[in-house]
């Protein structure tokens, strides 16, 4: 009875989504869809402690200041089609990492460590472009297959 009188607290739908992604198998029509809509901003509050990166490296990767990520995770607003295109990119090569490296730690290890292969860069810090993705593929795509790097 005791536990009873507690308030019960709901956590909003949306909790929980870079997870989803990551682990999704959804359609591209699907995740079209969901990008032209965008992404709640509170996504942004998830992806630190999954990838173990700073704010200030997801922010940079998604495209926003460090000020505007804050406010619309604030006032929790949606994101633009490009930002959460960045997002829904971010989760897509961290569940390629995770499943050529391992799942979690190994991939976030991976992403946040420097690359030779990629120019000694880290390959997080590449997936603010498209061309810096496909990089990032080609190279887990060497790794998986035992291509040369």
């Amino acid at each position: 009875m005791k536990g009873s009188l507690q308030p019960q607290v709901k956590r909003p739908a949306h909790v929980g989504m870079f997870r989803q992604l990551v682990n999704s198998k959804t359609t591209p029509t699907a995740r079209i869809s969901q990008m032209r809509i965008g992404f709640p901003a509170d996504v942004l509050t998830e992806i630190p402690d999954m990838l173990k990166l700073q704010k200030s490296d997801v922010f940079k990767v998604v495209g926003l200041p460090p000020s505007t990520a804050s406010k619309f995770i604030r006032e929790h607003k949606l994101l633009d089609q490009s930002t959460s295109e960045r997002v829904d990119r971010l989760a897509e090569i961290f569940a390629l990492a995770s499943d050529t490296l391992g799942e979690g730690d190994a991939a976030a290890d991976w992403l946040g460590a420097t690359n030779f292969a990629l120019g000694g860069e880290r390959p997080i810090d590449l997936l603010d472009t498209a061309l810096g993705a496909e990089q990032v593929r080609r190279v887990l795509g060497n790794i998986r297959y035992g291509g040369a790097l």
